[in-house]
């Protein structure tokens, strides 16, 4: 037995999969799967793999000096559980990938993501958009002490949860919609960051508000991407007894997840627990996005930063600007995109018209995959990426 937990240590420390109920293993690699190894022994063996993870966590939490709310020995058996109930394979690498989204996310949670927080990141973001509000709201006592009101009482949030209801009653006070005359509506959009069309009324620019902040809970991870991708697998997600309350309607629900993504006693019946929302959020958005770039750390955490192919297409824009000596801005934009964040291909983007100098045909349909996988298999691709030996994946200038 003492020979198995050696293996297990070895597989977790060493970066390679994960042991599977195995006596001897491969001369340099994973064991086989004997059919004679009874269950009870692959369960013991499961466990002891489990244990080594949790280990492993710990050793990695210390050197990083994790200074959380939790213990260290908390905080390593919820992340290796996390791992573990979103199907992710219990590998070194892995752990130290989610260890290190949480530590750049929230600094092991040191960080206070409370009114005051928030309050300074959207006067950082929209510091003239404000100004400009202010001064509308001058000709508007009325507006101005409800703005006021809803100002202070952010400045009292103490944690993301007590912001984020703030911004559900926010959303939906009907009464501030109608204190708002029509010279503060372009404004408002601006500052909420939605993409509202110039004809919407106060009430729909007010409830678009519903899914601020955008990052939520240990990983800071957008709460609307994971939705996106869960939202191809519903059927899944419905016969996953973990997570089957969160489909409500037929749909993903966003709020629910939110809200067990922030800190809460597992035993409220009305939440899933927070590490059954995580290990959701790692299967929907942080797995792929590992996925995509074949479990390169420097590639994944800009991807997780910039969003899914990212560096994919950043790729495709260094090449571009190798290929025809111009200077795209590297930022993995390979066209413009409309209100719901799709790909626009009735006006040319930079990348687009260097696409078209490049002397290939099918732009449009190569443009449109910038969102998804597959762009590999097209011949621009090959032509541009392949044949010219060049890389597959660019960190975007944006990314420090």
């Amino acid at each position: 037995m003492l020979r198995c937990i050696n293996v297990i240590k070895k597989e977790i420390f060493g970066n390679r999969y994960v042991f599977k109920c195995a006596e001897t293993p491969r001369e340099g690699g994973n064991a086989e799967i004997s059919p004679m190894r009874s269950e009870l022994t692959c369960l013991k063996e499961e466990i002891m793999l489990e244990n080594a993870a949790i280990e492993f966590a710990k050793k990695t939490l210390t050197e990083r000096q994790f200074k959380g709310s939790q213990s260290v020995d908390q905080y390593a058996r919820q992340t290796v559980e996390s791992i573990k109930q979103s199907g992710m394979e219990l590998t070194g690498n892995n752990i130290r990938f989610i260890i290190s989204l949480a530590e750049r996310g929230s600094e092991f949670g040191t960080i206070n993501r409370n009114g005051r927080f928030f309050l300074d990141q959207v006067q950082q973001k929209h510091r003239k958009t404000i100004s400009a509000l202010r001064a509308v709201l001058f000709l508007n006592p009325t507006l101005s002490e409800t703005v006021s009101r809803y100002e202070e009482e952010l400045k009292n949030c103490n944690n993301e949860k007590e912001v984020y209801e703030l911004v559900q009653k926010l959303s939906h006070d009907e009464d501030l919609a109608g204190q708002i005359p029509d010279s503060v509506m372009s404004i408002l959009e601006k500052m909420c960051g939605a993409r509202c069309g110039s004809g919407e009324s106060a009430e729909q620019i007010l409830q678009s508000l519903q899914n601020r902040p955008l990052r939520i809970g240990k990983y800071q991870v957008n709460v609307d991407r994971v939705v996106e991708n869960a939202k191809k697998d519903i059927g899944s997600i419905l016969r996953n007894p973990l997570w089957s309350s969160l489909i409500k309607g037929g749909s993903i629900d966003r709020d629910l997840l939110v809200r067990s993504l922030f800190d809460h006693e597992d035993s409220d019946p009305s939440l899933l627990p927070q590490k059954t929302a995580e290990a959701f959020v790692i299967k929907y958005y942080i797995l792929p996005v590992m996925q995509t770039n074949d479990f390169d750390r420097e590639y994944a955490l800009a991807d997780f930063e910039a969003g899914q192919f990212t560096c994919r297409n950043t790729a495709i824009q260094s090449a571009l600007n190798e290929e025809l000596g111009i200077s795209l801005v590297l930022d993995g934009d390979l066209s413009f995109y409309d209100r719901n964040g799709q790909p626009r291909v009735d006006k040319d983007s930079a990348t687009m018209t260097a696409l078209r100098r490049f002397g290939v045909e099918g732009v449009e349909d190569f443009v449109k995959c910038g969102k998804k996988a597959g762009i590999e298999n097209t011949q621009i691709w090959q032509e541009l990426i392949v044949e010219k030996s060049r890389p597959t994946r660019v960190v975007p200038s944006f990314i420090h």
